[in-house]
């Protein structure tokens, strides 16, 4: 069950990321909201408290969720796609109780900006 909680949350974000690169490549947002909005996404939904946007940088945190009610998964724990300078994304989940509850495809630690 945790782990399906995990990668519901993964899910609400990763519907984003089209939308953001878009905002990204065309230069159509001016601060997080705007990357938000052009995002596509709610700033909430049943399985992310909040859902924030921030601004492209070198492997920053650009889509995160702050997960609903996380139980097991542990208190604080996000789920969050990082982007690279070169625009690669990768999952990165953090304050997960135990790393057997994350997402396919995400780690614990982000890794060194691409350029």
């Amino acid at each position: 069950m945790a782990k399906s909680k995990g990668a519901a949350a993964y899910a609400d974000i990763a519907g984003g990321k089209t939308g953001y690169e878009m905002a990204v490549v065309e230069g159509g947002a001016a601060d997080a909201a705007a990357y938000l909005k052009k995002a596509g996404l709610a700033g909430s939904t049943g399985n992310c408290t909040t859902i924030t946007a921030a601004a492209p940088g070198a492997n920053t945190a650009v889509l995160t969720c702050a997960i609903a009610n996380p139980g097991r998964l542990g208190t604080g724990a996000t789920v969050a796609l990082h982007r690279t300078t070169s625009g690669i994304y990768s999952c990165v989940a953090t304050s997960f109780a135990d790393a057997k509850f994350l997402p396919a495809g995400c780690v614990a630690t982000a890794g060194a900006d691409q350029t």
